[in-house]
């Protein structure tokens, strides 16, 4: 029961990533130090719009695109285009053959 209860709270908030580590992470990997300062950028840009918006997601689409989120570079703007995917896809229209 109690780690139902762990998964229900941390899904009812906005999670704690650390951007500095994960652009880092991204500048070596594309080897340009520049690309730091931007992913930096993005990561924030993308927090504060998760943060106003996170009330309107379902605990399942939060629980869903958190999950999806593991290990220590865990990013904003991937949490973010999880939701968004999820909506484009549950607006998709319906085909019939």
């Amino acid at each position: 029961m109690l780690p139902l209860l762990l998964i229900a709270v941390m899904a009812s908030t906005v999670p704690s990533y650390d951007i500095k580590k994960g652009c880092k992470a991204e500048s070596v990997l594309s080897q340009e130090n520049s690309a730091s300062e931007g992913c930096v950028n993005d990561e924030r840009e993308a927090k504060e719009k998760l943060t106003k918006e996170w009330g309107s997601y379902s605990a399942a689409a939060r629980q869903d695109c958190t999950a999806g989120q593991s290990g220590n570079l865990n990013s904003y703007v991937e949490l973010m285009t999880c939701f968004e995917m999820r909506d484009w896809k549950k607006n998709l229209p319906h085909v019939v053959p």
